[in-house]
């Protein structure tokens, strides 16, 4: 399992904040292998805060979230790579 810094992999990192409330907010997942990407919004990350149940079994049992407080897993469209993104709602 390779680990990337969120800054390698989406065009944001930080997600609200002093925005307008009524702007559709979005930012854009890279995958590292091929390219491939996913448009997330907040309202995507907020569905899945506090997730404790992988939708990939055991792909990640090895993987920790001890220092974060949800996460969020998908497949990129391109290469099927099952993906987790660890994140924090803050």
């Amino acid at each position: 399992m390779k680990e990337y810094n969120a800054s390698e992999v989406f065009t944001d990192t930080k997600m609200g904040g002093e925005e307008d409330p009524r702007v559709y907010y979005r930012t854009l997942y890279s995958c590292p292998k091929c390219g491939g990407e996913v448009s997330f919004n907040k309202n995507n990350f907020l569905d899945h805060a506090g997730n404790t149940t992988s939708k990939y079994g055991d792909v990640f049992k090895d993987a920790t979230i001890k220092r974060f407080q949800s996460f969020l897993e998908f497949e990129c469209p391109g290469c099927q790579s099952k993906t987790r993104v660890n994140y924090f709602v803050g």
